[in-house]
């Protein structure tokens, strides 16, 4: 017997740090003997006659291991025993940390645990199946939100989230066979719970300090923080060590029990400095998060140290419930604080583009204005070289007349240089008195004719203030000054479409070409600012009003100036 142990012991994987118990199988239970053993723990069983050392039975149980042929395949941890004279079962059990003897059970008695057994873990199937399933959710979804932010924070709680999954698949949960079956397939178990403990708070306090910005704030937090790093990723790589390879090191139980009754008090250090070092719209999530998770650790540590159960009812919970919830809520939180987060990231960067905005919108107001102060200076030269012509002429009385036609044209133009928009009517009554003040300058030879389509009202129809002037102006005084016999200026404004309307500002002068060419004779020539201050006006018009206007000049017989407008009305 002591051969073959030996024999044992060379061959089964890792067999030198599991314990080894050997038991006398009871004869009385009859042909056959039921073994329950730890549902979470591996356990080799092999049955040996004491006499002859003969192996007649061999057998994996727990972690979800079926082995074909079992009697009860949902129950990995029963095994069916045959019974034999002069016979022992050797049970060799993966560390524990907890010396269990397991009971021989008759087939009656199997059935009756099995019975209570489904009746009292119902509720933990649930529980552990939809918090389980709702970490898996919220991992995938943050892992494909993760690449499109492409943000430091998002990756930072991707980790998080993942090795808190870990870590609850890692517990003693109760779960559907299959899922038992291929977490243990994957290597997740009992053995890695440690580590992806300490990891996930290495990742939980670093999505902390970058949700809050707690290390910009607080410099004695920023080296607690840096503490904390090294302590836990340390710790953690031990204890992984440790369970891949199987390594034994004594005390370990007390070593876990040392981490948390170190980690636990600076946790709640930390939280106290948060508290009342940080200051953020967002510190409310993290302590709420915080709440949960510590209330669940301690109501794990508790019933897990006193080796006592809850109950609701008929089910039991076992201690990782409620660690495992407290788990839950918190990363709940802290997505509820990451869709608070871009609400806020939102609200500032709406804010910063109605700022832009107001200081656009003010900056082409004064450009604008600024048009205006030079149109006016530009209207005043070329009314002052009108006067000019009459006195030349000797045409005293008409001087005068045009001199005071003018200065009410004038304080016309300051009342509406005031506003950036005015009605069709406001400015078409501003370019007739104009057109008045030419026709006495003229005379009889020059005439004007304005037409609007009855189906538009002038009078709610918008557009920008003194935009017609400007190109009248022109028309007379560089299409018309030179031309021989009828002079005419003839504006028409109709519609065009059911939501287009124009502005047609026609001339019979000599046309734009022949125009530039006298001009350059003119020792008294106009300053060439028309036309391109009507094309930025309208350009700013349309960046402070979001209002377009198609602008064209067309030669023919003379030359035509066309607007084209959208409805707009008061």
């Amino acid at each position: 017997m002591f051969l073959f142990l030996m024999l044992l012991w060379g061959q089964l994987p890792y067999a030198q740090e599991m314990q080894i118990y050997k038991e006398p199988i009871p004869q009385e239970k009859g042909e056959f003997v039921y073994l329950k053993n730890r549902r979470d723990v591996l356990t080799y069983l092999i049955a040996v006659d004491t006499l002859s050392e003969e192996v007649y039975f061999k057998d994996t149980s727990g972690l979800g291991y079926i082995r074909t042929g079992r009697t009860f395949p949902d129950f990995p941890e029963i095994s069916k025993v045959p019974v034999r004279a002069n016979s022992a079962l050797v049970r060799i059990e993966q560390k524990t940390g907890i010396k269990y003897h397991p009971p021989y059970w008759t087939y009656e008695e199997v059935l009756d645990y099995i019975y209570r057994y489904k009746q009292r873990t119902e509720l933990q199937l649930l529980i552990n199946t939809l918090s389980i399933g709702f970490l898996t959710f919220l991992l995938l979804f943050f892992i494909f939100y993760s690449f499109v932010a492409r943000q430091k924070l998002y990756y930072l709680y991707v980790v998080y989230i993942f090795m808190a999954w870990l870590f609850c698949l890692s517990m003693p949960n109760e779960l559907p066979l299959p899922a038992k079956q291929f977490l243990t397939a994957a290597g997740i178990d009992q053995d890695i719970d440690e580590t992806a403990l300490a990891w996930m708070f290495i990742f939980y306090i670093a999505f902390s300090d970058e949700l809050l910005g707690i290390s910009i704030q607080s410099k004695s937090l920023k080296r607690i923080f840096r503490v904390c790093y090294v302590g836990l990723g340390l710790y953690g790589f031990f204890q992984l060590v440790i369970g891949i390879w199987h390594i034994h090191v004594p005390f370990l139980h007390e070593i876990y029990l040392g981490f948390r009754l170190l980690f636990l008090p600076l946790y709640i250090f930390i939280l106290a400095l948060v508290i009342f070092k940080v200051n953020s719209p967002l510190k409310t999530y993290l302590l709420v998060a915080n709440g949960f998770m510590l209330l669940g650790a301690l109501v794990s540590v508790v019933i897990n140290y006193s080796d006592v159960y809850l109950y609701w009812g008929e089910n039991r919970l076992i201690h990782a419930t409620f660690l495992q919830l407290g788990i839950l809520a918190e990363t709940a939180c802290f997505a509820f604080a990451l869709g608070y987060h871009n609400t806020l990231i939102r609200k500032q960067r709406d804010e910063k583009e109605r700022q832009q905005f107001a200081m656009e919108r003010r900056v082409n107001k004064l450009t604008l204005q600024a048009i205006e102060t030079q149109m006016n200076p530009h209207f005043l030269f070329n009314g002052i070289n009108a006067v000019r012509d009459l006195m030349m002429k000797n045409e005293k009385e008409a001087a005068k007349d045009y001199l005071n036609t003018l200065a009410l044209l004038l304080r016309s133009s300051l009342m509406n240089s005031r506003k950036e928009e005015v009605s069709l009517e406001e400015e078409l009554e501003y370019v007739k008195l104009y057109l008045t003040i030419e026709k006495l300058r003229l005379g009889s030879e020059f005439h004007f004719e304005i037409k609007c389509d009855e189906e538009l009202d002038p009078g709610t129809l918008l557009l920008p203030s003194q935009l017609l002037h400007p190109i009248v102006e022109n028309a007379v005084k560089h299409g018309l000054r030179w031309k021989e016999g009828e002079k005419w200026v003839k504006i028409s404004i109709f519609r065009d479409g059911v939501e287009c309307w124009k502005i047609s500002i026609k001339d019979n002068g000599i046309g734009r070409t022949k125009s530039e060419e006298l001009k350059k004779a003119d020792p008294l020539k106009s300053t060439g600012l028309g036309l391109p201050l009507v094309q930025e006006k309208l350009k700013l018009y349309y960046n402070l009003q979001g209002k377009e206007v198609e602008f064209e000049v067309l030669d023919q017989e003379g030359t035509e100036v066309l607007f084209t407008f959208w409805t707009w009305k008061k």
